[in-house]
């Protein structure tokens, strides 16, 4: 059986007691990496004065998770709560209601903004008050931007991917004066760098492009693997004169070469790929093949300079194929760079060739 059927006389005893000085972590935390955050102040709250919802689990009110909050396997935590409670964690937080919600003749006086679960224990284990951070916001985007910032922290459990995109598409459906921003590719990342400031730089363009193809952005980022842009891609650079080029290791009779486009990074992989072809045809002497290659999607080094570090690192990646590379060379055959074509990204120009000189 629970710790927490014990009564009043024991852990409840404990919470009673709590004061403002038992918590050592800083009140000020709560408002930390968010301009237009403010904390007002540390309190004891009767949680009957806080509006969480109109259930138990809180699901159609906690709106910094995209599928609300779950009651889920709390075992733990009510073991944790009834044992000691942590003087060095964050508090569960709470923004003051400028008009009082009433709901079956309760008057809420709070929103809780962070701690949905630890409430649900409270109430599991029959404590009416426990102390808050009590915060305000200046503005809905504020609150969006916050939310998105402080899941990122324990004890909260981290973003989702829909808890991503759906603070996105709530961020920019709201106007300029509620703290909203344009549904553009470039406003939607500068709103994440500002946000998910722990993240890396990798992370905060895969978030901005979730959010720019769920809203549909002005301007989104087109990547890859989307659909439709492989083609459209080769369409438009198979226009340019003397350009053309094949995509699969098909012969190129323009060029009388086998020709491939490879990913940058990758061009060890598939430089193996062209000898493992050329081996599989059993090894036909004098043989030309040329390859093309583009950036990674997120790739922020120079065209150039991306494919240039790159050839230079394939010399240390090919020691388990020396061999055939050897029967290759010596057959006469050839491998040739041709150029570079950048996929379609937010910093490169797309349908660009950018030629070594």
């Amino acid at each position: 059986m629970l710790q927490y059927m014990e009564g009043p006389a024991g852990y409840m005893m404990r919470f009673a007691n709590l004061t403002k000085d038992y918590f050592v972590y800083p009140k000020n935390e709560a408002a930390k990496n968010c301009k237009g955050v403010g904390v007002l102040d540390r309190k004891k709250i009767q949680l009957s004065e806080i509006f969480r919802g109109k259930n138990e689990t809180g699901i159609e009110n906690n709106t910094a998770r995209c599928n609300g909050t779950k009651f889920g396997d709390i075992e733990n935590l009510i073991t944790s709560f009834t044992n000691h409670i942590l003087c060095y964690m964050p508090l569960p937080v709470v923004s003051v209601l400028k008009t009082p919600i009433i709901v079956d003749g309760i008057r809420y006086l709070y929103q809780l903004e962070m701690g949905y679960h630890r409430c649900m224990v409270f109430d599991k284990i029959g404590i009416s008050e426990y102390w808050f951070d009590v915060i305000e916001f200046k503005n809905e985007g504020i609150r969006i931007t916050w939310q998105g910032e402080k899941n990122d922290h324990p004890p909260c459990k981290p973003n989702s991917r829909e808890d991503i995109i759906d603070q996105g598409q709530r961020i920019t459906t709201l106007s300029k004066k509620d703290g909203g921003i344009p549904n553009t590719y470039k406003d939607i990342q500068k709103w994440v760098s500002r946000t998910f400031v722990n993240k890396c730089q990798g992370t905060k363009t895969n978030y901005a492009r979730l959010i720019s193809k769920a809203t549909k952005a002005s301007h989104s980022i087109r990547l890859w693997g989307d659909r439709d842009v492989q083609d459209e891609f080769y369409k438009q650079n198979n226009k340019i004169l003397g350009e053309k080029y094949k995509k699969k290791g098909e012969f190129d009779e323009e060029r009388n070469a086998y020709g491939y486009l490879m990913r940058k990074g990758e061009q060890h992989r598939s430089i193996h790929t062209m000898l493992m072809d050329w081996l599989n045809r059993n090894c036909p002497p004098a043989e030309d093949f040329y390859y093309i290659a583009y950036p990674i999607e997120s790739s922020r080094t120079p065209a150039v300079e991306a494919l240039d570090a790159d050839r230079k690192n394939h010399e240390n990646d090919v020691d388990g194929h020396l061999e055939l590379h050897k029967k290759f060379i010596d057959a006469g055959c050839t491998i040739r760079c041709e150029g570079h074509l950048p996929v379609l990204t937010d910093i490169e120009e797309p349908f660009k060739i950018v030629k070594r000189v």
